[in-house]
């Protein structure tokens, strides 16, 4: 590292740089969290098979691209998330009630929460047309989207600055001492192969 200061310098102010502005300079982001559930009209404390069902058919059809353009044609944002709630845990998953959680993130909260707004109506338009086209009628449908829980504003993202620094200053300090060793080898081939080509020709004599 003493032999090259200078790449030292540069790979230390890249990385660093860069790792310091996305962790403390970067804009903040929102979230705005909804929890939502399929539920049968009149019905909307029992949960069955066809409501935990379709809950899980409807969160996965909202995890592809084609819908996450819909949304954003919608005037909301394609980087949401959508998965069944776990009641488990993550080496053991649950997933026996019919609940969807929303997640939604911008930059702003307003727009954040317009996000999940446009969200949650496409699901319940979605719900209501796979519905119609089973022959259920505009006036009623079997299962309705009941929302459950959720903020009622959206909240800045943490951004866990502390944690973020340390695993940032680690990085730096491998990379720079990599660099470091990457350029002194490479140096010490470029000196092997010039003394290479100044040493005189050997001159075999018959």
């Amino acid at each position: 590292m003493i032999r090259h200061p200078l790449v030292v310098l540069i790979v230390a102010g890249a990385i660093g740089g860069t790792g310091y502005y996305l962790t403390k300079l970067s804009p903040p982001s929102y979230r705005a969290h909804t929890v939502v559930a399929v539920v049968r009209q009149g019905e909307e404390t029992i949960f069955t098979a066809s409501t935990v069902g379709t809950a899980d058919l409807l969160a996965r059809s909202f995890d592809d691209e084609d819908t996450r353009e819909q949304v954003a044609q919608a005037g909301g944002r394609p980087d949401y998330l959508v998965a069944m709630a776990n009641q488990g845990s993550e080496e053991v998953p649950i997933r026996d009630q019919p609940w969807v959680v929303l997640d939604t993130f911008a930059p702003s909260v307003a727009e954040a929460d317009g996000s999940m707004a446009v969200l949650v109506r496409a699901m319940r338009v979605r719900l209501a047309s796979w519905q119609m086209s089973a022959g259920a009628t505009d006036d009623y449908y079997i299962l309705r989207l009941k929302t459950v829980d959720g903020t009622k504003q959206a909240a800045e993202v943490p951004r866990h600055t502390k944690q973020a620094l340390v695993i940032l200053a680690l990085l730096t300090v491998v990379a720079v001492v990599k660099s470091a060793v990457v350029a002194d080898r490479v140096l010490a081939s470029l000196r092997s192969w010039t003394r290479l080509r100044r040493a005189p020709s050997a001159v075999s004599s018959s």
